[in-house]
Parts: structure tokens; C-alpha cells; sequence
């Protein structure tokens, strides 16, 4: 609108106080200048300074207010309607409109972050938003009764989204739009929410309603083609949340658990058939597993079936190594035929040899038995290309074997395990018949026919009181020990094992990192050990989730005394579970090379005193001195 000012006649004398100074006279706009004059009436005692304008002269009616805005009257040339504009100087304004007919009022904000708010007669107050580069943002409208709808435009500027609010139930919604025709609409009604999926294509349109409880979540779907229809519930179970879905037809249903601790995704069918995705591949069986396949990430895998009418049985087994691939065949009776990748075919004892040789061996006992971490052996063995693991569960038995983790892809179990294990070493207590672990090491460096070995300084401690304390190689051959040096402040030490005439070719030292800056934050990194109670030395997998500097000591023994690495210790926090007894022992790189040594454990992280080659060179010199 384009004002056009009116004058306002001049009153002398002037008229009493607490009335206005000006009078409108007879004039065609007499009536709009009354309403003017009224609202400069109600405005008084807010002026600081009020002008005489003379009759006609065709400048506009200003006041100057307390609080230094200025506030402009003005009436249109028909005198329909008058125009009070405030301006507070600091970029906002509010026009003020009023008409002959009091139904065409409004007021109009206008702030200056763009955003325009218009309230009209009825109460109705419309507010449009911009973005800082000046596209619309959003609009919304609120009405006297309560009820409102706010747009929002999508940061592409194609799509909105609508929130309808209001007293009644039924005026609260929402609605997504975006921008080619398909939306959704959302609704409460009754503790249910109701989707409504719209398409530009309507055959493709259904609807959702979900209910909670304490058991859990359920979705019911709707189609256009009820055959389509189903429910689907959703409910935890500890650390396994449980997925089912039901169909009218049963043969359709299906079920999924997923186990995130474990990372276990398991699907089951309602012929029983599994599918399962763990961390270190995908396999698939029948109900009654007489068929089974497996693929691991490493390559590995097999697939075997068995006909119980007939009691014949058949594996394929596969992999990158040439001796990863074979089949086997077996009888109702026992006979087998084991036919290799080369063609030549084995059977009865010659196939079984030659299965034991490929087999995974336990290390670190003579029996080479895998044993749980209650010092039970394990009923379950690992496949080729896997090894013993920390397991994620704190009340798992510790019978676990992988060849990789998809959370920390870098790392090959095998190859890791191959590299390191030689160089690890488990400190216990006791010589012959019952032993006591009370930690891990890993090998240095070998002098003449001692064989030098990186520990923490608190399990050394405990090899220094007692002269019956051994350590055990990965051939199950056990040393006696000497304490060389100890560096309480980074809780390292150095210990001797006497190997006489075995030096040369038991001790065998681990590479380390040339530099501890080669460590970052995610990197994937792994962990070995012996935990207590089991003779098997384990691994963990895990991500860097922080370095830092120990700024106090942190740590304690079992009798809650101070112990451990002290302040000005550089250390890595990693998100991998760790068992007493892992103390001491390596923490290495995909490459197998070492960069640390496992300080403190429990079952949900660890932390790992940073140590690079210079770092080394360092202990052995300090040892070598003594």
C-alpha cells in the first residue's frame, strides 16, 4: 500500500490534558482521522514529543517514543484506512492498519532476520521465514481457536514438511511432502500412530499403524492388495533384539534376531531354514542342517549336506590356499574318501592324517588342546584360517574362533596370530603340577642364551618375589625367569628367560613400529594374551578410540592399591574387551608389528602403554647394563 498523507487541523486554545492537540474538522476523511486521532490518544502518555501539523500541509503525524523508536501516522488520500508504522531503529517494524471497516485491519511485523508476521482482524497471525540467502524457509499460520500449520521447505527447496496442531486430537498431524507428488501423512490417534504413504502412483500406497508396550513395538502394514498385508513386531531380549513377521499366508513368515554385542544377524524362516551374518562371514543351513554353507570374508568357507534316509555325508571345503580346498565323502559306515585340490584322493586314516595337519593347533600346551577360559577343554574346534578370540560376551566360556572382524577389516586373525604368537610369552607361578597365570609378555631381543622379554613392571613384580615363577613359550615349553629392569613410571620391565641350548630357536623377537606417531585414533589394532585359567593365547580386535597422556594414576590391583603406569605415561584407549592375564602382552598392527603393551582390562575396553622400536632399544640397554 501507498500512503498519501492527510493534514490534521491545528486546535487553539488546546483542548484540556489527557485530550488530543488536534481536531479532523468536516472533511471527506474526517472519520479515518478520528480513528487516528484516537490511537494517538491511547499512545500519550508512551510521547515524548508531539509536532502541530497544520491543516493540509501533507506531513505525516511523528512521535518521537521513550524508548527511541519512532512511531509515523498516516492516512490513505480516501481516507480508508490509517497506517501507524514503528520503527525501533534496530531493524525491526510493525505497521499498524486500520479501516473503515474494522474486518480489513491487520498488523504486519517485519523483523530484520527476513521473517514477516502478518496478523489479520480475526486474530489470525501468518508468519513467513527466510533463509539468510533470502529463499523461503517456511510459513505458518496460528488461528484464535488454537489450531496452527507450520510448513517447513526442505534444504533443497523442493520438498515440506506440514505440522498441524490443535486442541482436538484430530487437528494434530503431519504431513511430508517431496515436492513430486508423494507424501506422508502422520497421525495419533487412540496411543496409535498411523502413516499414511501416498504416491503419485496409487497402487503403490499403503499405510502403517504402530502400538507400543512394555514388551515391545508393533507395526501393522496395509496394502492396496491385502495378500500383501502384514505385522511386524519388534522386542528385546538382553542384548538380542527379536524381529517377527506375520503374513494371513504362514509360509511367508519369517523372524530376525539380531545380537549386537555378538554382532550376530540371524534370520530363520518358517521352514526353519537360517541365514545367519556374523562378523566374519554368512552362512545358511536347513532346519535339520542337512545342508549347510558357509562363506567367510577371508575366502574360506564350505558347504556340506547329509541325507539321513541314507546316512551319506559330503563336504566341500574352499579357500585361497591350495590346501584350503578339498572334499570328503562318508558313508553310512564310516568310509571316507578325501579327494584334494591336485586330484589325488585319500581315504580311511590317510584322510584323517591329513586332515590333523591342516588343522589349527592350539599353542602354548604340549597337548595342543584348545581349553575355555574355566580351564575346560573346548568341545568346538576352529576352521583352517581361524584362531582363538576374546570373546565380546564377559559370560561366554571363551570357545570362540575367527578369522577376521568386519569391524576392523584390516586385520587378518591368521596372519597376525602366525606372525606374533611365536614371540608371546605367558608368565605363571609354580613349577609342574598346578600353575597360576598372572600375565603375558612378548619377546625383545635374545642375548647369548637368554631370551629377553617386554612385560608391565606389575607383572614382573610378581615374577621377582617368588623363584619358582616360569614362563611358557607357544611350544609349550616352560623357562625360568629373572627380573633385568623395571621402569615403574610407564609400568615396563624387562625379564630374562633362561633358555640355555633353546635360544636360538625358541626366542624369537617381535618387530616393533619405528615410530608411535604410526598409531592414529580408528586405527584397527589387535591384542594378544593369555588369560587366566586357560594355557591359549587369545586375541582381540579392536579400533584405537584415544590417545592420551595419563594425567594421574589410574589403575589399581586387586586389593584396590595404585598400580600400574603412572602420570606422563603416553597410553591408547581401545574398544576391545580384555581378560586378566592379557596384561603385559603384545599389542600389535595389521602388519603384526608391535606397538604397545596391554596395561589394564576389562570386559567392555582396554588401555595400552604406547612403545615404538627407540623404546625398546631403550629397555634392553637398561637391561643389558645390570
Amino acid at each position: 500500500m501507498e500512503d498519501t498523507q492527510v493534514g490534521i487541523e491545528s486546535v487553539n486554545p488546546p483542548r484540556p490534558e489527557g485530550k488530543s492537540d488536534w481536531s479532523c474538522g468536516d472533511s471527506e476523511h474526517a472519520g479515518a482521522c478520528r480513528k487516528m486521532l484516537d490511537e494517538v490518544h491511547k499512545s500519550r502518555p508512551a510521547l515524548k514529543h508531539q509536532a502541530q501539523i497544520p491543516a493540509g500541509s501533507g506531513i505525516p503525524l511523528k512521535s518521537q517514543n521513550t524508548d527511541h523508536s519512532v512511531t509515523t501516522r498516516t492516512i490513505a488520500p480516501d481516507g480508508s484506512y490509517l497506517r501507524e508504522h514503528n520503527d525501533d531503529r534496530k531493524g525491526d517494524v510493525v505497521d499498524k492498519y486500520f479501516h473503515s471497516d474494522p474486518k480489513l485491519d491487520f498488523t504486519e511485523e517485519k523483523f530484520k532476520d527476513g521473517t514477516v508476521a502478518r496478523t489479520d482482524s480475526t486474530g489470525t497471525k501468518t508468519t513467513k521465514v527466510k533463509n539468510a540467502n533470502g529463499t523461503d524457509a517456511g510459513i505458518k499460520v496460528e488461528k484464535p481457536d488454537g489450531t496452527s500449520i507450520e510448513i517447513t521447505v526442505s534444504a533443497d527447496g523442493k520438498g515440506t514438511s506440514e505440522e498441524h496442531s490443535g486442541p482436538a486430537q484430530k487437528d494434530n498431524y503431519d504431513i511430508d511432502r517431496d515436492g513430486a507428488g508423494n507424501s506422508i501423512e502422520t497421525r495419533n490417534v487412540d496411543n496409535v500412530e498411523r502413516k499414511k504413504y501416498n504416491f503419485t502412483d496409487p497402487s503403490k500406497n499403503y499405510s502403517v499403524d504402530s502400538t507400543w508396550s512394555e514388551s515391545g513395538k508393533s507395526e501393522k502394514y496395509s496394502f492396496a492388495n491385502e495378500a500383501q498385508n502384514y505385522t511386524k513386531t519388534t522386542s528385546q531380549q538382553g542384548n538380542t533384539s527379536l524381529v517377527k513377521v506375520e503374513y494371513a499366508d504362514p509360509s511367508k513368515n519369517y523372524k530376525i534376531e539380531t545380537d549386537a554385542t555378538k554382532g550376530i544377524i540371524k534370520r530363520t524362516d518358517a521352514s526353519g531354514r537360517v541365514e545367519i551374518d556374523d562378523k566374519e562371514g554368512h552362512e545358511s543351513h536347513s532346519a535339520d542342517y542337512s545342508q549347510v554353507e558357509r562363506q567367510n570374508h577371508n575366502g574360506t568357507g564350505f558347504s556340506q549336506s547329509l541325507d539321513y534316509a541314507s546316512g551319506n555325508y559330503s563336504k566341500k571345503h574352499w579357500g585361497p590356499d591350495k590346501q584350503d580346498n578339498w572334499t570328503l565323502s562318508q558313508d553310512k559306515s564310516g568310509n571316507q574318501s578325501l579327494k584334494l585340490s591336485d586330484g589325488k584322493v585319500l581315504a580311511g586314516k590317510d584322510a584323517d592324517t591329513y586332515l590333523d595337519s591342516i588343522a589349527p593347533k592350539a599353542l602354548f600346551n604340549k597337548e595342543h588342546n584348545f581349553v575355555s577360559l574355566g580351564g575346560t577343554v573346548c568341545g568346538n574346534q576352529p576352521e583352517r584360517g581361524q584362531v582363538p578370540v576374546v570373546p565380546t560376551d564377559p559370560h561366554s566360556d571363551g570357545c570362540q574362533f575367527a578369522s577376521g572382524d568386519i569391524t576392523t577389516p584390516s586385520l587378518n586373525f591368521s596372519n597376525i596370530y602366525e606372525k606374533v604368537a611365536p614371540s608371546s610369552v605367558r608368565f605363571e607361578s609354580g613349577t609342574g603340577g598346578k600353575t597360576h597365570d598372572i600375565g603375558s609378555g612378548v619377546m625383545v631381543a635374545k642375548n647369548n642364551d637368554e631370551c629377553l622379554v617386554v612385560t608391565d613392571d606389575h607383572v614382573a613384580k610378581k615374577q621377582a618375589i617368588n623363584p619358582e615363577h616360569s614362563a611358557t613359550t607357544s611350544d609349550g615349553k616352560q623357562y625360568p625367569t629373572n627380573v633385568l629392569y623395571q621402569d615403574p613410571t610407564r609400568d615396563l620391565a624387562v625379564v630374562s628367560l633362561k633358555m640355555g641350548a633353546d635360544a636360538d630357536k625358541v626366542c624369537k623377537p617381535a618387530q616393533f613400529v619405528k615410530n608411535k606417531n604410526e598409531i592414529k585414533s580408528d586405527s584397527d589394532v589387535a591384542m594378544l594374551g593369555t588369560p587366566a585359567n586357560t594355557p591359549n593365547l587369545l586375541l582381540a580386535s579392536a579400533k584405537v578410540s584415544s590417545l592420551r597422556v595419563l594425567t594421574r594414576q589410574e589403575f589399581v590391583d586387586k586389593n584396590n592399591r595404585p598400580d600400574g603406569a603412572k602420570a606422563g605415561t603416553l597410553v591408547a584407549d581401545v574398544d576391545a574387551p580384555l581378560k586378566p592375564g592379557m596384561s603385559g602382552g603384545p599389542a600389535v598392527t595389521s602388519a603384526g608389528k608391535v606397538w604397545g603393551v596391554n596395561e589394564a582390562a576389562n570386559d567392555s575396553h582396554g588401555v595400552v602403554v604406547l612403545l615404538d622400536q627407540q623404546d625398546a632399544h631403550q629397555l634392553i640397554d637398561h637391561a643389558l647394563a645390570r
